[in-house]
């Protein structure tokens, strides 16, 4: 897995500072924490639709392979 924080931090810190009221908030702290918080949310909505997905189909064809191919691909 290759992490993108090494690339991020650099980027972030050679922008000029901006004036800002929370001085103690780390750039790369804020958007790394909008990150995972956007995943979490996905992972959460996607799971459940997913899941309905795959019900559906395994109740009208009884066959979990064709199910999960219409899914995943």
């Amino acid at each position: 897995m290759v992490s993108y924080t090494p690339p991020m931090s650099d980027y972030i810190d050679r922008r000029p500072p901006v004036a800002s009221k929370y001085t103690d908030v780390s750039a790369l702290g804020a958007v790394m924490a909008f990150l995972y918080s956007s995943y979490i949310v996905m992972n959460a909505v996607f799971s459940a639709v997913l899941g309905h997905v795959i019900d559906n189909d395994f109740k009208d064809h009884a066959n979990i392979i064709n199910a999960l191919r219409g899914v995943a691909g």
